[in-house]
């Protein structure tokens, strides 16, 4: 079966890579394909060259097969609806972007990751 999305993650932060770890494990049903922002031939592989690695390091990208794609919180919220095993988490993640507390703590967290440039 094909992947329903492609996550794209930054390649050079430690917390992100283990973010991603999280996802292979949890996505039972292989509904993702999960790649780092540092993986240009992989990109390449997948179309998605064109795509910045300077916003891609910046923040969490989802591209929908149909080419939608979701940046930073709205990821998130696509990705505990298409996880099977996030589902209990889509009432606080759905909450989160009603109330702007989610894209709030979202943005706090990425602009405070610790990033390896040049890994």
């Amino acid at each position: 079966m094909r992947a329903r999305a492609v996550v794209i993650f930054d390649g050079r932060c430690g917390p992100c890579e283990r973010l991603a770890g999280w996802l292979r494990r949890l996505d039972c049903f292989r509904q993702l394909t999960i790649i780092a922002s540092t993986d240009r031939a992989g990109l390449g592989r997948l179309g998605l060259d064109w795509l910045s690695e300077e916003r891609l390091g910046a923040d969490l990208h989802m591209v929908m097969a149909d080419g939608q794609i979701a940046v930073g919180y709205e990821a998130y919220q696509r990705l505990v609806r298409l996880v099977v095993t996030l589902w209990p988490t889509v009432p606080v993640v759905w909450l989160g972007g009603v109330t702007g507390v989610g894209p709030r703590v979202y943005r706090r967290f990425a602009d405070a990751r610790v990033c390896v440039v040049g890994k």
